[in-house]
């Protein structure tokens, strides 16, 4: 939690990665910079192939023992190096997770054409300050980042994330006086923009959707990506735990337990593969748990919005 602190100070993100690694996917984009809406990444999927590596090296030092020796050398050596330029991911996952936020964007943008972005000036939301129980450090963040949204005269914000969804629409307006915002997650804004959504895929195999417990338990978000993967073409079968009885993937403890967190991953995966060998998220943190344990099973895990066209 140290460490996550200690890059919060640093970066503006509890992994550490740079502002120039999160604005990387919208570089050649020329989107306005604010407005009255906005497309809001909080760095989520930016940060995702990042931490897959991470956790992969924490759980290795946690099953030889070093994990308390091994998080205070990340913790003294983060404050001089670049750590995530070692732990550097494949870069197929660094555009794996660019290409689906301009998926998102391009298709948002067919619906709100003067959909900005705060590139650089882009805060993180905070919620894995909040999710791990670390309120105070959380609450001083949030009021910087409702000030940043002031600031560019933001009134309507687009989540990509369940994370970063639930954080801003549930969690802001018990500490923020006045939130006043338009919290939306683009799979709702789809879901009543059905006609720009087109048919992108034939294929006879079916997949299997898992979904992220913060967008169906705690935002009932459920239906409208179903409507939305029906309208892509995409066959699917449901598991009996799906929707508002959907499992836990294991994150985000990764970081602090990344054993167990591998253990739930397993769990979900086994039941999941009974249905399909494709499967489908809408998290990029559901992606980096399952996925660490997919090719042990011969899984393949597919964004919805890698669907978008």
């Amino acid at each position: 939690m140290k460490l996550i602190i200690d890059n919060m100070r640093k970066t503006g993100n509890p992994v550490g990665v740079k502002p120039d690694r999160c604005t990387y996917w919208a570089k050649d984009l020329s989107i306005p910079k604010g407005g009255s809406s906005i497309i809001y990444t909080s760095c989520m999927y930016q940060m995702a192939p990042f931490i897959k590596v991470l956790v992969e090296q924490l759980e290795k030092s946690e099953h030889a023992g070093l994990s308390s020796a091994a998080m205070k050398i990340g913790s003294f050596f983060t404050r001089f190096i670049d750590l995530y330029s070692v732990l550097k991911p494949p870069e197929a996952e660094i555009m794996r997770s660019s290409l689906i936020i301009r998926n998102i964007y391009e298709t948002l943008k067919k619906i709100d054409s003067s959909i900005g972005y705060l590139h650089e000036d882009e805060p993180y939301s905070g919620a894995l300050l909040h999710e791990l129980g670390l309120e105070e450090y959380f609450i001083d963040h949030i009021k910087k980042v409702v000030e940043i949204f002031k600031r560019y005269n933001v009134k309507k914000i687009y989540t990509i994330d369940p994370h970063t969804h639930h954080v801003l629409k549930n969690v802001y307006p018990i500490y923020v006086d006045n939130f006043d915002f338009e919290i939306i997650h683009y799979l709702e804004v789809l879901s009543n923009n059905l006609e720009i959504v087109k048919k992108s895929i034939n294929e006879e195999k079916e997949y299997v959707i898992h979904d992220p417990c913060l967008l169906a338990r705690y935002s009932n978000i459920i239906d409208q990506p179903r409507a939305i993967l029906n309208k892509l073409g995409v066959k699917y079968r449901e598991h009996l735990r799906s929707k508002s009885r959907t499992r836990c993937c294991g994150g985000p403890i990764e970081s602090i337990a990344p054993s167990i967190s591998g253990y739930m991953a397993r769990y979900r995966l086994e039941e999941l593969s009974k249905i399909s060998d494709k499967i489908i998220v809408m998290c990029p943190i559901c992606y980096v748990s399952l996925s660490r344990v997919a090719d042990k099973y011969n899984i393949s895990i597919k964004d919805l919005a890698e669907f978008l066209r």
